[in-house]
This record gives structure tokens, C-alpha cells and sequence, in this order.
């Protein structure tokens, strides 16, 4: 059996990296306007009490594919935050764009904002949940309800005032009962898992160790509750509530279960 030499080492791993580059390039050299087409929308969002800008995005090469990211979540420098992460992540699985190809996509979309071409929409939020109306998402708040009064029975619901650190990473419900929480969410809450959520409000489980595709449609059901009252969802960023138990914390959704709430008050009084 022949073996190679260090020198047939050495031109071999040159000529992958050369093709690397050559492909690099080539990828580089594309036309952002090839790969996708993209304008700017401004309008109301439960993140701000005022209006924001939207980049709204669709690669050519799936003109059913429409992705949605608030500008001032992006940045002209780079990949430098989550969201960027997050947006780069998407249009490179679609499109297959490069770094540098994003953040001309980036500096594009700002200058638009600085030449005021944008078009003007009533409700930014509305663009995030094209297939769940609000009599979805009461219809899935129901299920969580019916969910939550088993779990109570079944002893499966806890209160943070009174929840251990192992009790926490397995509830599948925390009522947060603390008074930081109930002055900052305006009245008793509910925390709940993602896995809690996923398995309840997917029509389809997938396997734990396969790419999971809920995110986006739990987002809608999520929203769509937020648009009732029945969610509280942050200001900005990812869905999901940072609450800090004693010492260390979880990040929940947190929901309104009007029934629940009143029958916790009473006992309190």
C-alpha cells in the first residue's frame, strides 16, 4: 500500500484550501440582488410606543419564504449580536449568502431608512402570525388551560415562593407568585417551559434529536395570545421571560390564566 509523502500532504491540503477560496469567492461575487429581494416597512409593534422600522425579506429562490427582522436589531458591522446570528442563519440556509454579502444587505436596508423609502403598515406584529388568527391562539390557550388544571391536580404545579431548585427544572407549570413578579406582569402569572409548550401546541412532535421547525409556529400561537391579553411576551428579542429563582435562573413563557389568578387571590385573602 502506497503512502503518501509530507510534500503530497502539503500540495494536497493547499489545493483544498485554494478550491475554498475559489468557491468563497465565487459565492462573494454574487449579486445580493439575485439572491434576494428585500424593502423596508414602518409601523406599531408591542416592542415600542412608537413606530419601527422592518426588514422584510424574500430569497429569489423561494419566492413562498418571507423573513421578517427588525432593523434596529442588526447591526452595519457585522454578525455582532444574536439577532444577527439569527438572521444570517436563516438567509444562509435559503440562499446561501456570505457574511459579507449580509452586511451589505444590512447597510442597504439603513440606507433605505436614511432616504425615508419605506412603506407604511398599521401593525408590524400581524406580519409575524400569516396562519394563526386569535381564535387559534384562544383555542391553544384553552388546551394549556385544561393542561394546567391536571397538572394541579396531579400536584405537577408549583409556586415560585415555595419552589426548590429541582422542583423548578421539572414543573411543567410555576405560578410566580413573587411580589417583584406580580408588581412587573401586573397581577399572578404562570411560567412555562418551552417543552411544555412545544409538545402541547404542535400538531406534529418531532424527534428530540431532529431540527426542531415549532419555533416560528409557537411564536404565532404566542403572539396571538399576547394580542388577547393572555401572554406577556418581552419587550424585544426572544420569547421568553429571564426569571430568577433563589440563586439561579429560567427562562419561561409567561401567560395569564384569568380562572386560575382569581382563585389564587381569593385564598390570599
Amino acid at each position: 500500500m502506497a503512502h503518501k509523502t509530507d510534500g503530497q500532504v502539503i500540495s494536497l491540503t493547499r489545493e483544498r484550501k485554494n478550491r475554498k477560496t475559489i468557491l468563497q469567492e465565487k459565492l462573494d461575487k454574487r449579486s445580493l440582488n439575485k439572491l434576494l429581494k428585500f424593502d423596508l416597512l414602518r409601523g406599531r409593534t408591542r416592542r415600542f410606543s412608537y413606530k419601527a422600522y422592518l426588514l422584510r425579506i424574500t430569497p429569489r429562490t423561494d419566492q413562498e419564504t418571507t423573513f421578517y427582522f427588525f432593523l434596529d436589531e442588526l447591526s452595519e458591522k457585522g454578525i455582532e449580536s444574536p439577532a444577527d446570528e439569527r438572521a444570517f442563519k436563516a438567509l444562509n440556509v435559503v440562499s446561501r449568502i456570505s457574511q459579507q454579502q449580509y452586511l451589505e444587505l444590512v447597510l442597504r436596508a439603513k440606507e433605505l431608512l436614511l432616504k425615508g423609502t419605506f412603506q407604511e403598515v398599521d401593525d408590524l406584529d400581524a406580519l409575524f402570525r400569516p396562519t394563526s388568527s386569535t381564535e387559534d391562539a384562544r383555542q391553544r390557550h384553552q388546551e394549556l388551560e385544561e393542561h394546567l388544571g391536571y397538572c394541579m391536580f396531579d400536584g405537577l404545579l408549583k409556586r415560585m415562593t415555595k419552589c426548590t431548585k429541582d422542583e423548578a427544572g421539572k414543573a411543567p407549570f410555576i405560578i410566580l407568585d413573587k411580589k417583584s413578579y406580580i408588581e412587573k406582569f401586573g397581577g399572578i402569572t404562570v411560567g412555562v417551559r418551552k417543552e411544555i409548550l412545544e409538545e402541547l401546541l404542535s400538531d406534529c412532535p418531532s424527534p428530540r434529536n431532529a431540527e426542531r421547525n415549532l419555533d416560528e409556529r409557537v411564536a404565532e400561537y404566542l403572539r396571538g395570545m399576547s394580542s388577547l391579553n393572555l401572554c406577556i411576551l418581552p419587550p424585544s428579542g426572544r420569547l421568553q421571560q429571564q426569571i430568577y429563582f433563589n440563586g439561579f435562573p429560567l427562562k419561561l413563557y409567561v401567560l395569564r390564566f384569568p380562572d386560575l389568578t382569581k382563585e389564587l387571590e381569593s385564598y390570599e385573602k
